[in-house]
């Protein structure tokens, strides 16, 4: 026997072993995400916290969270709702009294299993993940045309100081962009590096136009 429990847009299987030991809450907010947080009871009425995990649906459009403890499980969408990320959120502290202690982490035990029963309702679709992460398209980079004003500017195999330079550009012509490079240094001085069309290699932008 196990235990359906239900959302909005997706269900999970609970083991029967939980019965009457867990309670569990939904917060959704417009624009903010919607959050399923299950805690055990008896840690919970002891006022020693409880909270289990949570799984959480966050807006695509607020881009990849960060949490302390989480594992990405996926994304879905909602029709004419939202497109989420979805994360399986954990405590990082201590949830338990020394008297609730053995069934909370019995109960912990079997997040991972309880997290492979997610299915999509309703009209939602659920996409299980596949990567640790969200994989983000990246935009195509358009290229664009630099006239260089440096009349002795050095061309590098890799963007940065430290890579080989493998040519030298004099003739302060035009020449085309085809990537960029953001170094960042210790010292939070950002360098931009634009590859070159011909292949010849890397060029800083800073240099290209300031002598």
């Amino acid at each position: 026997m196990k235990i359906l429990l239900s959302t909005n847009y997706y269900n999970l299987t609970i083991p029967v072993s939980w019965e009457g030991k867990y309670e569990y809450y939904v917060n959704e907010s417009t624009g903010y995400g919607y959050f399923l947080d299950v805690y055990h009871v008896s840690s919970r009425q002891e006022e020693s916290g409880g909270w289990l995990f949570t799984i959480g649906l966050v807006p695509q459009s607020d881009g990849v969270p960060e949490y302390p403890s989480a594992k990405y499980l996926g994304e879905l969408t909602a029709y004419r709702i939202n497109s989420f990320y979805v994360y399986a959120i954990f405590p990082t502290d201590v949830q338990f009294s020394t008297s609730t202690a053995e069934e909370y982490q019995a109960m912990y035990e079997d997040i991972d299993d309880i997290l492979n029963t997610i299915h999509q309702c309703g009209e939602a679709v659920f996409t299980r993940a596949i990567e640790t992460e969200p994989v983000i398209p990246q935009e195509e980079f358009e290229s664009y045309t630099l006239h260089i004003d440096n009349p002795e500017l050095f061309i590098y195999d890799a963007p940065g100081y430290d890579a080989n330079i493998v040519g030298k550009i004099t003739d302060q012509k035009s020449y085309t962009i085809v990537e960029e490079y953001v170094e960042e240094e210790d010292d939070y001085i950002t360098y931009t590096w634009g590859k070159l069309k011909s292949g010849a290699g890397w060029i800083n932008l800073y240099d290209a136009i300031s002598y």
